[in-house]
């Protein structure tokens, strides 16, 4: 009987000790968040396309309206969010679209060209399932011709080093 107390009191010892380190590893889970990022502008006004230059139309002084919708590509267990900073402007004038084509490098990351204007950069950050939108106001001494809009956004100060050709060309008469 006794051998048989030992064995159990080895079992009752061997579960005691499970418990504790199941109990031990079972720390309160981390919280996670789903995080966003922000990509290419939404498209411009339909109204302002004119077809036959592949290119929407604004005056000086025009202000264009710029929305960035986020999608959710994960989730992280940070403590805080990352800082997104949004930035566009338009790089141009050129004389026809033949040449804005020519300045924009072979896979469309990168393009050559005066600044011809710039926003006051957008924050949000990466925990944040809304919407930015901001104006890009054109100067009233733009100048005739076709300009890139184009884009930078920066996570946590990393993206790209220069801003990157979204494909929407603006005509100034």
């Amino acid at each position: 009987m006794s051998g048989r107390m030992t064995k159990v009191g080895v079992l009752a010892l061997i579960g005691c000790l499970f418990l504790v380190l199941f109990s031990a590893c079972n720390v309160t889970q981390v919280p996670t968040h789903k995080i966003y990022e922000y990509g290419s502008i939404e498209s411009l006004p339909k109204d302002r396309l004119i077809k036959q230059k592949n290119a929407f139309t604004y005056r000086p002084g025009d202000e264009i309206m710029l929305t960035w919708k986020p999608q959710a590509t994960g989730e992280t267990m940070d403590k805080a969010p990352q800082k997104v900073s949004i930035e566009a402007g338009l790089i141009g004038p050129f004389p026809s679209l033949d040449e804005l084509n020519k300045a924009v490098s072979f896979d469309r990351s990168s393009m050559t060209g005066p600044v011809a204007t710039t926003m006051t950069p957008v924050q949000t950050d990466n925990w944040t399932d809304t919407a930015v939108s901001t104006k890009l106001k054109l100067p009233s001494s733009l100048k005739s011709g076709y300009y890139m809009l184009v884009q930078r956004i920066l996570t946590a100060g990393r993206g790209p080093k220069t801003p990157i050709p979204t494909g929407s060309v603006i005509y100034v008469p």
